[in-house]
């Protein structure tokens, strides 16, 4: 390789340029054994880099995860050890794996890779989220970029002499100054994605606020960049030639683009992903987009983010392409992109002192500035102040963008190498530093923790039953309803019914927790939201007025993290009872809300009862086997609820041998017994084995079974040797045992579990507690009234 000098025209100098020269015909190789070398061959090259960086970045990912480190990090200390910091030292390893001729071509297919994924952000990006974005994540999004920006150019501009000419070559240090002030949403995004905290609070914050910076600059960049186009113009009609070729561009994008996508989400099938067809052009449209801007003195990036916009997202266009693309192209090839950065970092030649130091310093005034703008935003509305240190880390986060910019301004030579090493190095650090605190520092489960009782066994008569139920999917719908008309809604006594369809999120890159929005009962092409929804207005219209007060709601999120949701919407709402159809899928969705509900949870096995929907039957016989324990006694008193609106409730207790029973078990057995239409039988057992023989024949007798899940309760006397045989833990030993493919075929399970009450640990308050001392008195008040 050789660089070739720069020549003089009008006393200017242009961008000098690589000059490789090699045969064009070593594309192949014919193999060592006919005397070949393969690696003096492109393809086989290509494909050892490629395997190479592949390989060594999901193995440093692999060891840092446990640390709290994103892929960004693994995938640029990879390049790092690749390159002059690393095995790239030896002139040999660089021209034998790394040479020149062959990081022109890993170039190209990076920058293809980065054109797609900004196209699928495009995509994915959701601007409704624009509409009500909320005043706590303006206000974060502009204090925590406007502070940093000010006070960095506040200091740099005074003091302009004291720092070397380079950093101000082409405006370099504004420009810098503005892109280290601003949130990126792709990043932010993603990273929280792959820590599990892209749907808790301080997640959602912090993605809004990201997406409303991201989104003006955006639209500010592109202002800009044709005003630099028109400047740099020699004539006017250059100069029209340009405005005009983006104004174009624009109207195509809006009014051409757009309905062609919209018409052919409405020729997919609800639910399904696009045919093959729709997905090439999608992807051929991303190119030309990325062509178009590129020849007419835009950058490749900026066509390719605004289709992207322009389309609708989720299902199926964002689906479709998070599907057949994400896993294989930013797989494999993107963290190319993120590896030649790295290869590329010199942390051996970082420049003279006064260039690095200038560079960290202003690093360091755009971190902490934003960190501070985002802490004061946050407490002006209240937010605790640990939450806001921790939402000023999560706005600091820097990835896949912010490289972009620097390989932008390296490619320009408005950064130079030792700039480039310097920034490369500081974002590494930033984001290892950061994503390692959020981690350490912020558990979303800890404001779930009861801070009052929410549980139908203390509820005051005639209070109104706050209820939610998760729905994931329509099949669940029937043997909810029957539930819940078996519970009795009344005027007296008024099911508050929030009802909640989770779905994965899909072609989305924020999570979404929103009310479902009614849309008319005649539309042609309705979703399963739209359905799910109608059948619980349809069953609430059915029952007396004031009954039943509806508030149907909508998620999309990860699924590892979608019990955030029911979490949150429970505390949100204050409901006394999560009902949860059981389903292995998801997996591990019943045992999470189990874990981290704020309120008391039943867990409902459908069996022969849900079948309302087909056959009009409803729940008329239920039992209720009770053993003991606070999950049992909250089984009893939602049974005795039942009683209240004429089912026949049959109250089988299971005493052990000897065993004595706890005052609270005696006085709700008491209190259930006295009601009309209780039926009360009691038998004894010595073991687990008997126990089962008590309850196995219910299923011929009972449209329903009520059973405590009896957390901490397992292996006593009366259920002895059955956890050996549990398959689901979420359901306890003997809701396990009921839900048996023997019993659970003809009847139906509600397993039941009271809230988890520790008060004393209830540490985190919600936000709206105006200060730290209120927080305080709200806790010594809790504690002293247990």
């Amino acid at each position: 390789m050789s660089i070739v000098a720069p020549p003089i025209v009008n006393k200017t100098t242009v961008k000098p340029f690589r000059s490789v020269c090699y045969d064009n015909n070593f594309v192949t190789s014919q193999g060592i054994f006919l005397g070949d070398d393969p690696l003096s061959f492109s393809l086989p090259l290509l494909l050892l880099e490629v395997s190479l960086i592949f390989v060594v970045s999901n193995a440093l990912h692999f060891v840092l995860k446990p640390l709290g480190q994103s892929k960004v990090v693994a995938q640029i200390l990879t390049g790092m050890l690749f390159g002059s910091t690393g095995f790239g030292r030896s002139l040999a390893f660089r021209r034998t794996v790394f040479p020149a001729r062959a990081t022109f071509i890993l170039d190209t297919i990076s920058m293809l890779s980065f054109i797609l994924f900004l196209f699928s952000t495009g995509v994915k990006t959701d601007l409704g989220l624009l509409k009500k974005p909320g005043s706590r994540a303006i206000a974060v999004g502009a204090v925590g970029s406007l502070l940093p920006l000010f006070v960095s150019l506040s200091l740099f501009l005074p003091l302009h002499q004291s720092f070397p000419d380079d950093l101000w070559r082409g405006q370099f240090i504004f420009s810098l100054a503005t892109r280290l002030s601003l949130s990126s949403f792709p990043v932010i995004s993603s990273a929280l994605d792959e820590h599990g905290l892209l749907n808790s609070d301080l997640g959602r914050m912090a993605v809004s606020a990201a997406l409303i910076t991201d989104v003006c600059n955006w639209g500010i960049s592109s202002i800009i960049t044709a005003v630099a186009l028109v400047l740099k113009a020699n004539s006017p009609e250059i100069a029209a030639a340009t405005v005009g070729c983006f104004t174009f561009f624009t109207l195509f994008v809006i009014f051409v683009a757009r309905p062609l996508a919209l018409r052919m989400v409405r020729r997919t099938r609800i639910g399904s992903l696009m045919k093959q067809g729709g997905f090439v052009a999608l992807i051929v449209g991303a190119l030309l987009s990325a062509l178009f801007t590129e020849v007419f003195g835009y950058h490749a990036t900026l066509g390719p983010i605004m289709l992207g916009l322009a389309l609708p997202g989720g299902m199926p266009i964002g689906a479709t392409l998070t599907e057949r693309l994400e896993s294989f192209l930013f797989g494999i090839f993107l963290p190319i992109y993120l590896a030649l950065a790295g290869y590329r970092t010199d942390i051996t030649d970082l420049g003279n002192l006064k260039t690095w130091g200038s560079l960290e310093l202003l690093v360091m005034i755009c971190f902490f500035g934003k960190l501070t703008g985002s802490i004061l935003a946050a407490r002006h509305f209240k937010i605790p102040l640990k939450d806001a240190f921790i939402l000023g880390l999560m706005t600091n986060i820097k990835g896949i963008v912010e490289v972009s910019y620097l390989n932008v301004k390296g490619d320009s030579e408005l950064a130079t190498a030792q700039h480039f090493s310097v920034l490369m190095i500081s974002i590494v650090v930033i984001t290892a530093v950061t994503m390692p605190l959020i981690k350490y520092l912020y558990d979303p489960n800890v404001r779930y923790v009861a801070r009052k009782r929410r549980t139908i066994e203390h509820m005051k008569s005639g209070s109104d039953f706050r209820i939610l139920a998760a729905v994931h999917v329509e099949d669940d719908v029937p043997p909810l309803l029957d539930l819940l008309d078996a519970l009795h809604p009344h005027p007296s006594s008024p099911h508050n019914l929030h009802i909640l369809h989770l779905t994965e999120l899909a072609g989305r890159a924020a999570s979404v927790l929103r009310p479902h929005r009614l849309r008319p009962r005649d539309t042609s092409n309705p979703t399963a939201s739209d359905r799910i929804t109608a059948a619980f207005r349809h069953f609430a219209e059915e029952r007396p007025e004031g009954s039943i007060l509806l508030q149907p709601f909508v998620a999309a999120s990860p699924t590892s993290t979608m019990y955030n949701d029911v979490c949150s919407l429970a505390l949100q709402r204050k409901a006394r009872l999560v009902l949860l159809p059981f389903r292995r899928q998801p997996p591990g969705l019943s045992q999470a809300v189990l874990d981290h509900a704020p309120c008391s949870v039943a867990v409902l096995v459908a069996g022969a009862a849900a079948t309302c929907a087909k056959t009009n039957l409803t729940v008329e016989r239920v039992a209720v086997v009770f053993l003991g324990g606070k999950d049992d006694r909250e089984a009893l008193a939602i049974a005795g609820r039942m009683a209240e609106g004429g089912v026949e409730v049959t109250v089988v207790r299971v005493r052990g041998r000897g065993e004595p029973s706890a005052v609270e078990d005696e006085e709700a057995v008491a209190g259930v017994r006295r009601r009309a239409g209780v039926e009360y039988v009691e038998s004894v057992v010595g073991d687990g084995e008997e126990t089962v023989g008590v309850v196995r024949g219910m299923g011929e007798r009972f449209d329903l079974v009520v059973v405590g899940r009896r957390k901490g309760l397992e292996g006593d006397e009366v259920t002895k040797g059955m956890e050996e045989w549990s398959q689901c833990p979420e359901l306890g030993v003997l809701g396990d045992m009921l839900a048996s493919a023997e019993i659970s075929g003809r009847v139906a399970i509600l397993v039941v579990q009271q809230q988890e009450w520790a008060a004393g640990n209830a540490c985190q308050v919600e936000y709206g507690v105006a200060d730290e001392g209120a927080r305080d008195g709200l806790i010594n008040k809790m504690a002293a009234s247990v």
